[in-house]
């Protein structure tokens, strides 16, 4: 613990001397996080998004951290920036849909799982989501066809997802 509040003291006096120094400001947040001050690694995040606004970065961490704090829409107004910058991010794409799920906007996770699906085929666990998904808005025949694609990726979470679909 102390050596995280030394490092959070460092990476203060780094970005006093040099208040652009992005660097200083998400290794700053990424340990304001681990030390669950979620509010102070919210605006280190901010100040990385001030010093470089094109970092995709900078906004799925802001997302992540927001996650941490139930801010569910700005985190999913935050992963949008983040896939905006940079449109093959999976893991913002991801990350999400299972906010939209949480956030009972099951047409939306469809949306967000089905791009990571596009940028990679065999990510189960988006097929898993996506097939939750479908079976959140009635739709058991596209949730059957993840099932089956889930059979050959992962069938820990093929099962899984069969129990939902037949509780």
């Amino acid at each position: 613990m102390e050596q995280l509040e030394d490092s959070v003291d460092a990476f203060r006096n780094a970005t006093r001397i040099d208040p652009d120094y992005a660097e200083a400001f998400s290794r700053m947040a990424i340990v304001q996080t681990e030390l669950k001050r979620y509010a102070k690694a919210v605006e280190n995040h901010l100040e990385v998004i001030r010093v470089r606004p094109e970092s995709s970065p900078a906004y799925y961490n802001l997302a992540v951290t927001l996650s941490h704090q139930n801010k569910l829409e700005e985190a999913v107004d935050a992963y949008r920036q983040a896939v905006r910058l940079d449109p093959e991010n999976i893991y913002a794409f991801h990350n999400m849909g299972m906010l939209q799920a949480k956030m009972d906007r099951p047409e939306a996770a469809i949306q967000s799982h089905k791009q990571v699906i596009r940028i990679k085929p065999d990510h189960a666990p988006s097929h898993y989501q996506l097939g939750k998904a479908f079976i959140a808005t009635g739709n058991k025949p596209d949730a059957l066809d993840q099932y089956s694609i889930l059979k050959s990726l992962n069938s820990d979470l093929a099962e899984e997802l069969f129990a939902v679909l037949y509780p």
